[in-house]
């Protein structure tokens, strides 16, 4: 490459963007090509600051340093992306007859230029020969061992072309309305599919729908049957998906943004004939622009079983892996012939990874399971450094939904083993830098699912927050925050409530009891949400708040403006546990002097952080209870949270749902079941199943409860599931039915009114979604189990006082669900029971007794934390006496009484356990402490008094009601000196307090 000099213009796309086109710019000045054209585009009148955008992307286009002819064609007004670089090539191809092109976003590997020079000249007079593309996205799949191969597909993304080829360009298509109406895509491309998606894709090109100059230019090389040139290596690489000013390269998550490039070996190999090679065409087609991940797993599944160990150290190699692991092949269903692959994977997956292809079968494996369904290495230190990240990342993968029998137990084995494995990997090497990047892995991990485990989750728990708080501190945050002593004239509690946002749903619901009722005149209330809903229950909650405030996007921010309104109390409404979002990173974080989380979390936090934790006394098994928080553990009376619906309570009915709507026969029995499907195991499917088996005349109607408007891919793969187990039970796919979201609570206690019973899934079961069911007077099925997180559906049973809905076995489950079908006397009497229970507005509908008890709580809470605080500021010992001096008398009378009260005291057996409280309130921190030791100095001296073993002297300050509150229980008592601080005593309210005589 050394002797090679570049002869050929190169021509330079730029806007905007300096920072990026500084970049493409110097790889271009490495090769100096001798004429340079530039095309720009104008700023836009509307977009403030583009403008010096604009000239500062100019700016770079002078550092020209070479011997080169620069030619500039920049428009002083915006054209537009499709009509500048449609406008500037034409001028390009009148000035020259062959250029390289590139965007300011195109980076290349400094053989392209090259690559594209050689084939320019190689090809000049092929008028087949379209496009010679830089970019490869075949991903380490070679059909052949040439250079460069042939496709139809054009990429512009770096590329070169002639004169004699963009001749043929049209701007307006003036072809394709014949083109489409004889089909001719279909003729052309021979595949209907793809005909038919191209047409869609050019005609919204032709109607102006699609702003893009390249799908014009791929209709022209059609047109033409003209053939692009790829390289075998990728040669370029599009650098502008992480851009903020970036258009049309905005998905970071795209398997195309940033990919690594790599030198191309000369002499060029060229082929023995032009053709074009369908799989390379297939290939494209399927991944570039459809998005077949199950096509790409298969490709990369034969490619990387067959990689030698040298290759898999290569880096570009090491990239694409990293690339195709992250696109989620994992989600897509696995064909007959994949199913024999992964069998033989898992029969050759090896405990020892230096084995021969055992690396390459875990990758592939890695394309095709979910880590809890293979037989994985937990040892990192046997996984490769370059591996190690995606390895992670892979292990923290959690499925959509669970389809076999046992996977839920296994995949909550799997999590518990790869917290332990992340735990011991970085707390026995804390400074690593793979320590921290691990870390942060999981900090970032978005789902962390621990419901369907039935063992105690305290000590997982702890471990992924000391994780977290790793992460956070070798970051940067501060966690820890001493919060200043509060102003003794604060006289409310000021209280923090915290959740994502307040849109209607159940975590909004179960958080607005807790604070709606509490009284103003002892609270201060702030409201914090992370976003913005603009529902009208957001109005209604703030309204019920002395201020509400919407956080800022970044942590930082978000932790100094919650400190900095010094909060006693904070709330954490949200779940934080079966899920990271911006509240749980939060919530690491000492953010107010008391913090508290609810059941919103259905397990322990394991953080350090948080102090409280609060259920409820129906939810908790006795005894044990404690066992399974880091927190403190306090219980509410029944169940353990309060549902006020407020601005949802009263709606209208929006959808007309009958059994006749639905095609069910009016004599059927009817079970039903709101779910949210990533909850409903296989073993809650199959018992569902034999309920519906061993009732006639059965059907079973699920609605969701995410209300988006139609159900997405992942609720129609459950659907297709169940169906099927419904199947292997001999039952028909009419008794199951599946509605559409339901909008509102109006349209889902409509549609309760057509069914007979209600079925709670389980093991882990909801409140809120119990709510709808027993208000409509429903025989409600609830399988108890034996942790808080799976009693919280049995909690509002019993609070009903009907029990025996309750079942703490499968099989009694079924029994029951069956016998309420079977005799209908039975299930009215249950029926009319709960809807007189209903009537008397339940412990669990009753806000204003909820917030009673939270009131209660807090204000415990808030006193546990200032006993604390006196305790260790005044350092109160076992036996705590006060005195309040009248610090106006004379010196000589204050020096007799307080020497003789410090001789008395000194001279106690118990002294070492006494401390002696100095009311000072009418004088100063300073003159009080002069007096005193100028006391305690000389009874040194005079009276030869050891004062070693104590007794403490404290200087009690100004003190708040609050305080005072705190304090006075603390006191052993109050010793009467002979003139005393009248007005102090009265302020303390302390003329209760026992007296004491220092010679008792």
């Amino acid at each position: 490459m050394t002797d090679w000099k570049l002869k050929t213009p190169v021509c330079l796309i730029i806007f905007k963007r300096p920072d990026i086109t500084e970049k493409v710019f110097q790889a271009i000045s490495k090769v100096k090509p001798p004429k340079l054209l530039v095309i720009a585009d104008g700023p836009r009148p509307d977009k403030l600051g583009e403008s010096e955008k604009c000239e500062a992307t100019r700016q770079i286009i002078e550092g020209v340093d070479w011997d080169c002819e620069v030619l500039k064609n920049y428009s002083d007004v915006n054209l537009g992306l499709k009509h500048r670089v449609a406008s500037g090539l034409d001028w390009v191809f009148e000035t020259v007859e062959e250029a390289i092109i590139l965007e300011d976003d195109c980076l290349p590997d400094p053989t392209f230029f090259r690559f594209c020079e050689e084939l320019l000249e190689y090809y000049r007079h092929n008028q087949q020969i379209m496009v010679i593309a830089g970019t490869n996205f075949l991903f380490g799949w070679k059909p052949n061992n040439d250079s460069y191969y042939f496709t139809r597909y054009i990429d512009c993304w770096g590329w070169a072309t002639w004169r004699r080829a963009w001749q043929h360009f049209d701007f307006e298509m003036k072809q394709w309305p014949e083109c489409r109406d004889r089909n001719w895509l279909a003729e052309f491309l021979q595949d209907y599919e793809v005909a038919e998606r191209w047409t869609k894709t050019f005609q919204a090109t032709y109607d102006g729908y699609i702003n893009s100059w390249a799908f014009r230019w791929k209709l022209a090389c059609w047109l033409q049957n003209g053939f692009t040139i790829i390289p075998e290596i990728n040669l370029v690489s599009n650098i502008g998906f992480d851009n903020p000013d970036s258009t049309n390269t905005i998905n970071m998550d795209s398997l195309l943004a940033n990919t690594l490039v790599q030198p191309l070996e000369f002499p060029l190999r060229h082929p023995l004939s032009i053709s074009r090679d369908p799989q390379v065409d297939e290939f494209i087609q399927k991944i570039v622009f459809s998005g077949d991940s199950s096509y790409l797993r298969s490709k990369m599944a034969n490619v990387w079983l067959n990689l030698t160990r040298e290759e898999l150290e290569d880096i570009p190699q090491q990239d694409i892996i990293t690339r195709i692991l992250s696109s989620r092949t994992i989600d897509q269903a696995i064909t007959k012939k994949e199913k024999n692959l992964v069998q033989e994977l898992m029969a050759n997956m090896s405990n020892e990874l230096n084995e021969t292809k055992a690396i390459q079968n875990l990758l592939v494996a890695m394309l095709y399971m979910y880590p809890h369904q293979l037989p994985l290495q937990y040892d990192l230190s046997r996984i490769p450094q370059w591996l190690l990240n995606n390895y992670i990342k892979f292990l923290l993968e959690a499925p959509i939904f669970f389809k076999e029998m046992g996977e839920s137990e296994e995949y909550s084995h799997h999590l518990r083993k790869v917290i332990n494995t992340l735990h011991t990997y970085i707390f026995s090497n804390p400074t690593a830098t793979n320590s921290q990047e691990l870390a942060l892995l999981l900090t970032l991990n978005v789902k962390f699912f621990m419901d369907f485990s039935p063992e105690n989750l305290k000590e997982i728990y702890k471990k992924r927050a000391e994780i977290m708080e790793f992460s956070l501190t070798r970051q940067g945050y501060q966690l820890e925050y001493d919060f200043p002593e509060r102003i003794p004239a604060r006289s409310k509690i000021r209280l923090g409530i915290i959740v994502t946002n307040f849109e209607p749903n159940p975590e909004t619901f179960a958080t607005l009891s807790v604070y709606k009722h509490l009284n103003r005149d002892l609270f201060e209330i702030i409201l914090y949400s992370t976003q913005a809903s603009g529902h009208r229950i957001e109005r209604y909650c703030s309204g019920h708040a002395d201020a509400a405030v919407q956080l800022p996007e970044d942590l930082y921010n978000q932790v100094k403006t919650i400190r900095d309104d010094d909060l006693d109390l904070i709330f954490i409404a949200s779940d934080i546990t079966s899920q990271t979002n911006l509240i749980t990173l939060l919530s690491l974080h000492r953010l107010a002097r008391v913090q508290v989380v609810g059941m919103n979390s259905t397990a322990t936090t394991g953080m350090s952080n948080v102090d409280y934790f609060i259920s409820g006394k129906l939810s908790e098994v006795e005894n044990c209870a404690q066992e399974h928080y880091t927190e403190t553990l306090v219980m509410v009376e029944g169940p353990s949270q309060c549902f006020d619906f407020a601005t949802e309570e009263q709606l209208l009915v929006t959808t007309s749902i009958s059994r006749e709507s639905l095609g069910i026969a009016q004599n059927a029995v009817v079970y039903i079941s709101g779910v949210n499907f990533d909850k409903i195991l296989p073993e809650v499917q199959a018992a569902w199943a034999q309920i519906l088996a061993r009732v006639p005349n059965s059907i079973l109607v699920l609605y969701f409860l995410n209300h988006h408007s139609k159900l997405n891919s992942s609720e129609k793969a459950f659907k297709d599931r169940f169906l099927q187990v419904l199947g292997k039970h001999g039952l028909n796919e009419n008794q199951l039915r599946f509605l559409e979201p339901l909008p509102n609570r109006a349209d889902i206690k409509e549609c309760l009114k057509n069914a007979d019973i209600y079925l709670d899934s389980y093991p882990s079961s909801g409140m809120a979604s119990l709510i709808d069911p027993l208000e409509a007077g429903l025989a409600t099925v609830v399988k108890e189990g034996e942790s808080a997180r799976y009693r919280l559906g049995s909690s509002l049973l019993r609070e009903l006082e009907v029990t025996n809905l309750i079942a703490n076995s499968e099989e009694a489950y079924i029994q029951l669900a069956v016998a309420l079908a079977l005799n209908s006397q039975l299930r009215e009497k249950t029926s009319e029971q709960i809807k007189q229970k209903m009537q008397r507005k339940p412990r669990f509908l009753d806000s204003r007794s909820y917030s009673a008890q939270m009131h209660a709580l807090f204000q415990q809470f808030f006193s546990n934390y200032q006993a604390n605080a006196i305790t260790t500021k005044l350092r109160l010992r076992q036996v705590n006496l006060i005195i309040f001096p009248d610090w106006s008398q004379s010196e000589e009378s204050l020096y007799e009484q307080l020497g003789a009260l410090l001789i008395a005291m000194v001279t106690r057996p118990d002294r070492s356990n006494m401390t002696l409280l100095i009311d000072n309130s009418n004088i100063s921190e300073e003159d009080a402490n002069l007096l005193l030791s100028s006391v305690a100095m000389n009874l040194l001296m005079e009276e030869d008094l050891d004062v070693s073993d104590g007794p403490e002297i404290s200087l009690i300050g100004q003190l708040s009601e609050i305080q005072w509150s705190v304090l006075i229980p603390r006191l052993y008592g109050r010793i009467v000196l002979e003139r005393e601080n009248i007005e102090a005593i009265a302020h303390a309210k302390a003329e209760n307090i026992a007296l004491f005589e220092l010679d008792s």
